[in-house]
């Protein structure tokens, strides 16, 4: 069962509950989130490992000696509340199979290799009916298969590649009085650069997507990441069409504003 009641309330609760024992994960989460609660004359329960988010038991049944493993995981849906603070919740144990294609997104890296370009000049130059808006957004819908081709081809799983990279590069570093290696070590040492920069971009990327699915914990690292990405996104001063540089915030604004009429504003329908 899932719960948020806190430790120093939970005596107050199994008081009321006298034929039951539990077994609280309050040791890893102040409010005890999973329960497990069996009847003392039924069951016998031995806990593999408790942790924030689940507990691992081995369950006897009493009568019929047959055991078997129980995983205890926090996560219930709450249905809408009614005419009272108390709502029936749904527990589900059996396995999410998510359907359908993952989603598209787009990677930093890929803008690094030269075929990138020239991938995307071929998509852009692609004739499409319809608003500019509309044409933007088909050309990015088209441009998905040969960035996700690209990507299988040429990039595939930066961690294992960075990884094998890597270790090609301990191994010549084993044999340092080898001078027939000398050759090799450079052109390993080139070809690991190249990987550590694809992944630790990747990881940029990761760590962004990471931050916005984390509640704020008005934690130190969230409110340095909060200022970094502030300042990363801020637009300080821009260049003019005359070439000119201003730091005018209100010329900025309404050269913004300009671009986008532009772009959506159209007489051709869709």
């Amino acid at each position: 069962m899932e719960t948020k009641v806190k430790r120093s309330n939970f005596t107050k609760v199994v008081e009321n509950l006298q034929e039951w024992e539990y077994y609280v994960n309050s040791e890893s989460h102040d409010r005890g989130r999973v329960w497990v609660m069996r009847r003392k004359t039924d069951f016998q329960v031995r806990i593999i490992e408790s942790i924030v988010q689940a507990i691992h038991c081995e369950i006897l049944h009493t009568f019929t000696n047959k055991r078997f493993v129980l995983t205890a995981v926090y996560e219930v849906i709450f249905h809408p509340e009614d005419t009272s603070d108390h709502y029936p919740g749904v527990l589900s144990f059996f396995e999410i199979h998510k359907q359908g294609r993952k989603a598209f997104r787009f990677l930093d890296m890929w803008a690094t290799n030269p075929q990138f370009p020239q991938i995307v000049r071929d998509i852009w130059s692609t004739s499409i009916q319809g608003t500019k808006m509309f044409a933007i957004s088909i050309k990015l819908e088209l441009l998905q298969h040969p960035l996700r081709k690209l990507n299988k081809e040429v990039f595939g799983d930066v961690q294992v590649q960075y990884a094998e990279a890597k270790n090609a590069l301990n191994d010549i570093m084993q044999q340092p009085q080898n001078e027939l290696l000398y050759t090799e070590e450079k052109v390993t040492i080139e070809n690991v650069q190249p990987w550590k920069q694809r992944l630790d971009s990747f990881y940029k990327q990761k760590s962004k997507k990471d931050l916005l699915n984390l509640d704020d914990t008005n934690g130190k690292y969230f409110h340095t990441k909060l200022k970094q990405r502030y300042h990363f996104n801020r637009i300080a001063s821009y260049q003019m069409e005359d070439g000119q540089w201003t730091w005018d915030y209100d010329k900025a604004i309404a050269h913004f504003v300009s671009c986008y009429k532009d772009l959506l504003i159209t007489s051709v329908p869709v």
